[in-house]
């Protein structure tokens, strides 16, 4: 089989990983069960993975490797950090729009059980990141004081509540809504008393 072939193998196999995690929950997935799902004899999938753990951490450096390509693409610019912010704001809509399964693995499931350490330093580059738009926030008085890693907790975990409300049908979330609460959600970040339904600069 060709190296093109085997990518592909590989990639149906993060796929039905993915499907499976989602619907039924790591914990509960055998590697037989995502090797029939895959369309890959039980033993074939060993030469793609090792274990589960190599599987899962490999799905969630693709995942996070995804998100970040979307968040991470976005650069500063000369409209400060309110425009940064609603660039930022609408890549998470993106991302959520084209990839709803990969956010809901990387929000709604405990991965502390089975990250290596590649999967966790991964993760808190994408974390210092953000915190990093924080401190520049601060520093030029765009953003509140405190703790920046808390500024971010408060305002991803507004998103992933947002999208968690609507999976579990108690709102209706779509992009348009997404769109229309990001002044609501970078009121969170703006200091008290200033206006933050616009962007500093002009322009959403």
């Amino acid at each position: 089989m060709g190296d093109d072939g085997r990518l592909d193998r590989r990639a149906a196999v993060l796929a039905a990983a993915l499907e499976l995690f989602e619907r039924v929950g790591y914990g509960n997935v055998a590697m037989s069960k995502i090797a029939a799902s895959a369309g890959v004899a039980a033993g074939t999938i060993y030469t793609y993975f090792r274990s589960k753990e190599e599987l899962a951490n490999a799905l969630y450096r693709e995942c996070k490797l995804a998100l970040a390509g979307e968040l991470l693409d976005v650069a500063p610019d000369d409209g400060g950090a309110r425009a940064e912010f609603g660039r930022v704001w609408r890549s998470l809509v993106t991302f959520a729009a084209a990839q709803p399964a990969a956010l809901s693995f990387l929000e709604n499931h405990r991965h502390d059980v089975y990250l290596d350490d590649e999967s966790k330093a991964l993760s808190a580059a994408i974390d210092a990141s953000a915190a990093d738009f924080v401190r520049r926030g601060q520093r030029s008085g765009e953003i509140r004081s405190g703790p920046p890693e808390a500024l971010v907790a408060l305002v991803f975990g507004s998103f992933v509540g947002l999208l968690r409300a609507g999976h579990e049908g108690r709102l209706s979330v779509d992009s348009a809504l997404l769109t229309e609460l990001e002044s609501t959600v970078w009121g969170l970040l703006a200091p008290p008393g200033r206006p933050h339904d616009t962007p500093a600069g002009g322009g959403t």
